[in-house]
């Protein structure tokens, strides 16, 4: 439908006038007809001609327009030609920012991060235990930011020893990893002496302690030992680490690479 001053509305409209028309009154006048929208461009215009056959716009005293994507003709045999715009491809999408790294994260700068970021204040450690402190980093599940999921030790082996915290509770079926562990280990879902709770709902800094014992409350011997970490925030496995230490007679602070969901790792070792 077209307005007589030129501008179109929708046809779904028309029964709009018709309303306005048979309650008010209007001093202009309204000739309805059916058109397309938007309208079939006149084939006679310098702009149409411009657009259909690939001329340059300067040549028809037109404006240049902001460059098009290629658009197809029909030549005088009636053969359909490809008419491409003067000017520089567009790169892929994945090349409009080196900064992306593999897996979709964000590259920092170099030096950025180490002026910038600042490890969380753990306090002292605790005496004659193993201090455990990380990060967890926010992945963007379904969920998020809600999330489960625990910290437990381990042998060198990856069998389970110990929970030390554990957080979740409806959906602690989707900590995979810890479920299957503590399963192997006969001792399913066990959480003695650790610290538990419900679903989080936000990622930080955990700090926990782990005062060298075992589900009996036993102390275990010298040795190589692994600190597992993982987290859920969908109905899916989600991410986890671990790290490797050597319980031993000597103090010692261990650190570690950051990964992408877990970062600020470190133990600390006060026997």
């Amino acid at each position: 439908m077209k307005l007589r001053n030129g501008f179109p509305i929708a046809a779904s409209d028309a029964s709009v006038l018709a309303l306005m028309a048979g309650c008010c009154s209007c001093t202009g006048s309204y000739t309805t007809q059916l058109e397309l929208w938007p309208p079939t461009p006149d084939a006679s215009s310098s702009s149409t001609i411009a657009a259909l056959a690939g001329y340059d716009a300067a040549l028809v005293e037109e404006e240049p327009s902001s460059p098009m994507t290629p658009v197809a003709r029909v030549d005088d045999a009636g053969a359909a030609v490809a008419a491409v715009e003067a000017g520089p491809a567009s790169q892929p999408h994945a090349a409009m920012d080196a900064s992306i790294g593999a897996g979709g994260y964000k590259v920092p700068e170099a030096g950025a991060d180490s002026a910038t970021h600042q490890a969380p204040d753990a306090g002292p450690p605790k005496p004659h235990a193993l201090t455990v402190v990380v990060t967890t980093i926010d992945d963007g599940q379904g969920y998020s930011p809600a999330n489960v999921g625990a910290i437990w030790i381990a042998q060198s082996s990856g069998a389970f020893v110990k929970t030390l915290q554990e957080w979740g509770k409806t959906r602690i079926d989707h900590l995979i990893l810890w479920n299957s562990a503590t399963k192997a280990a006969g001792v399913s879902r066990n959480t003695v002496d650790a610290i538990t709770g419900a679903t989080g709902y936000s990622f930080g800094t955990h700090v926990v302690y782990w005062n060298f014992t075992d589900t009996s409350e036993k102390i275990v011997p010298d040795g190589a030992y692994r600190v597992y970490f993982e987290t859920a925030d969908y109905n899916v496995a989600g991410p986890n680490t671990f790290v490797d230490f050597t319980k031993g007679p000597t103090a010692a602070t261990f650190t570690f690479p950051d990964t992408p969901s877990f970062t600020d790792l470190k133990l600390v070792l006060s026997p």
